[in-house]
């Protein structure tokens, strides 16, 4: 198979196409029509400005002659009442000049329809172009790989700042409608206190919309710049041409068979695959950089095939090399790591999750999306095809029979390589000085497993999906419909018989020097990791010292005046009736009133219940557990397998309790446990001083604290010998080689 760097994987993109054409095309839209509408607006009330220029104008000169020939005359108003003519000129003149400041106004409003207008239908013509282009090009690129090539190079070229001009445009046509309908509250000199209002909540969004649209193009220019994807890491040692003579003897010999490019650089290892690849590498523990064509050759594999298998293997992975195929994977991988980088550089801008971001971010979010999930449809095509044409590759170097033989043996062998190497892990106090014998040895004393259990299995990819072996194994032609032919079944499954010659001693000229070279990087690796873990360990278990206990109080102050004031206003009602009804003597104030007074007392009651319950803590979190008043004990942290926190009208807390470990016991409505499916909710008001997000990191901090304690205690109970060098087990660190692709 060829290697890759990890990333994100495509197939954790979803796409649901109402929204995104809603997202991308009709909301822009809306904010064009909202332009029109605006701008006919702005029409009309310019033609009704210069309709009342034209009236005051001619009233401000009929006035002037009128005070002109007597400075004393009066003139009578629409309804008919006497008026200094004077006065009257003075008004119409200062109308005549707020009406200038008005035209200016609705002037500069004029302006902001247009763009508007623009904006949102350029970014709809932008999304719609951008989902058009990505069906095609995904189209394109699963008919040609070629064509996937280019559509891949001009997405990297194109797409962020795509996504940028969507986010610009729609940011552009939301502050052309925010100063429009701004802009129509001017009323010179006479703004209300609601109008001004108003005005400052559109100048809020207005600025904190520039503010969102810069943030975002921020991350969109920094994702550019992250287009390179780093080097990839790998434990293992480059071999030369003395070292392993016969090995490059094969493998350049496999190359001119095959007419593929040879490697530059064969790199040994214990715990990864095979594997080629153009990118860069970093070799630790050397952390030597190499670049260029790259064969991974893992010993262990190396050690239980047959020359024959090992051929087919070696090439299947030139066969990668040929045709240009690992210049496809080298120029796909940044494209994809560039367009993933893209899409989080945007989703950062957006993570405060309010609607104006949604509005503005999201179009460009989901067109990204839209078009990595094309692409990735068209990669998985033609990583398919290239796995199935290194397989002949593979079987034309050696035979049908020696290709299907590989794929079964390397599933057959996988699980005892793993088992060793995990074991090593688990106590490397105990590891041999060459894990290669240890290997072998266990799969001579163990046996190898049935790999016909493995026959469906694809091995996981960040990028790329490999047909099952199944379906590589009927391309070959030797899948019956009982399974792998009995022949090349039996040759896959034979036994390891221990102190029989492997492939390794025709390989290199010390091939023990290497084992135990490549067993200390592993020993040394082990130990880094084990040292990371230590070190995380101490900084959790320091994050909560003995004494930190800390209270969790309900927000229930708002709730309690709440009905503390209604009920008051209720009962003090009522008593006013009651004593209306002792002057008067009426009778249906007596009833009525009495009515006020019972609906009044429970809201009373209700307010002293919430203040009561404010003043007592919905939670204690101490270092070893946490209590509640719902539950009779102290329920310890290490009897949690997981919590979550969930948020609405109301928080609801869920422990899930780890099985084996006792279930708390509820005393109270406050505390709900479940025993047939060990959980234990708490259900409680807004919190006071914390927000969901910080609650629900204080619960972990103290979770993790209290497990990083128990695991530290464990290690210091354990033997000098031991707890010197024994790291925890952990399968992410360990990369073992999987079935080869």
């Amino acid at each position: 198979m060829d290697r890759y760097p990890d990333s994100t994987p495509a197939s954790s993109f979803s796409w649901r196409g109402p929204k995104l054409v809603a997202l991308t095309v009709l909301l822009p839209l809306a904010f064009a029509a909202l332009g029109y509408w605006e701008q006919g607006r702005s029409v009309e009330l310019q033609e009704q400005q210069t309709k009342t220029r034209i009236l005051v104008e001619q009233a401000v000169e009929r006035l002037q002659a009128a005070t002109a020939r007597d400075p004393q005359a009066r003139i009578r108003d629409n309804q008919g009442r006497p008026m200094s003519a004077s006065y009257t000129l003075q008004r119409a003149q200062d109308r005549l000049e707020a009406l200038e400041t008005e035209e200016m106004v609705a002037g500069i409003r004029g302006y902001l329809p247009p763009v508007a207008m623009w904006a949102g239908g350029l970014a709809a013509l932008l999304g719609a172009t951008g989902l058009l282009a990505a069906v095609l090009m995904g189209r394109a690129g699963r008919a040609s790989r070629a064509r996937l090539l280019a559509s891949f190079n001009l997405v990297r070229r194109t797409l962020p700042f795509h996504m940028a001009m969507q986010i610009v445009l729609l940011a552009a046509a939301s502050l052309a409608v925010l100063g429009f309908e701004g802009a129509a509250l001017w009323h010179s000199g006479r703004l209300s206190s609601g109008d001004v209002k108003l005005m400052a909540v559109a100048g809020m969004f207005g600025i904190f919309a520039i503010i969102l649209v810069f943030g975002a193009l921020s991350q969109l220019r920094k994702a550019l710049r992250l287009f390179t994807p780093d080097p990839l890491p790998l434990l293992g040692r480059e071999v030369n041409r003395d070292e392993a003579a016969g090995l490059w003897r094969a493998v350049l010999d496999l190359s001119a068979r095959c007419n593929a490019q040879p490697p530059e650089h064969i790199v040994v290892g214990l715990t990864d695959g095979y594997f080629v690849t153009s990118s860069d590498i970093v070799l630790r523990p050397e952390e030597r950089r190499i670049s260029g064509r790259t064969l991974h050759v893992p010993l262990p594999h190396l050690a239980l095939t047959d020359r024959e298998e090992a051929a087919a293997i070696i090439g299947h992975e030139l066969g990668h090399f040929s045709g240009e195929d690992t210049e496809y994977s080298r120029r796909f991988v940044p494209i994809y790591a560039g367009v993933s980088r893209s899409l989080e550089a945007v989703a950062e801008s957006e993570a405060n999750g309010n609607a104006l971001s949604l509005v503005l971010t999201r179009p460009a979010m989901m067109l990204g999306l839209f078009v990595m999930e094309q692409f990735d449809h068209a990669v998985h095509h033609w990583s398919r095809q290239r796995e199935f044409a290194a397989d002949a590759v593979g079987a034309r170097l050696t035979s049908n029979k020696a290709a299907a033989s590989a794929l079964l043996r390397s599933s057959a062998i996988h699980p005892r390589i793993h088992e060793i190497l995990g074991e090593v892990a688990e106590k490397p106090a105990n590891r041999p000085a060459d894990l290669l014998p240890a290997i072998l040895r266990a799969a001579a004393e163990r046996g190898l497993d049935d790999p016909r259990i493995h026959l469906e299995e694809q091995q996981p990819h960040p990028t790329d999906t490999h047909p099952p072996t199944s379906q590589r194994i009927a391309a070959l032609g030797l899948l019956t419909p009982s399974g792998p032919d009995a022949e090349v079944l039996a040759h896959a499954t034979r036994p390891v018989l221990p102190g029989e010659p492997t492939a390794l001693d025709a390989c290199f000229a010390d091939p023990g020097a290497i084992g135990r070279l490549l067993t200390e990087d592993f020993a040394g690796a082990l130990q880094q990791h084990e040292a990371a873990v230590a070190e995380a360990l101490e900084r959790a278990a320091a994050a909560v010292q003995a004494e930190d206990e800390r209270e969790i109080f309900e927000n229930t102050a708002a709730a309690s005046w709440v009905f503390f004031v209604l009920g008051g206003i209720l009962v003090c009602m009522g008593a006013v009736g009651m004593a209306l009804w002792l002057t008067a003597e009426l009778g249906i104030e007596t009833v009525l009133s009495s009515m006020i007074i019972l609906t009044g007392l429970p809201m009373l009651v209700a307010a002293l219940f919430f203040r009561r319950r404010g003043r007592r803590p919905v939670m204690v979190l101490t270092p070893t557990g946490f209590r509640s008043p719902g539950l009779a004990d102290e329920v310890p942290w290490l009897d949690i397998a997981d919590f979550t926190l969930f948020t609405g009208n109301a928080l609801r807390l869920e422990f899930l309790i780890a099985l084996g470990r006792p279930m708390p016991r509820s005393i109270s409505r406050r505390a709900k446990v479940d025993a047939s499916g060990r959980t234990v909710t708490l259900p409680s008001y807004g919190l006071r001083g914390l927000k969901p997000a910080a609650y629900a990191e204080l619960l972990g901090t103290y979770w993790r604290a209290a497990i990083a304690r128990a695991e530290l205690a464990q290690r210091r109970a354990a033997t000098p010998a031991t707890a010197e060098a024994e790291p925890a087990a952990d399968d992410t660190m360990i990369r073992a080689p999987g079935p080869w692709g």
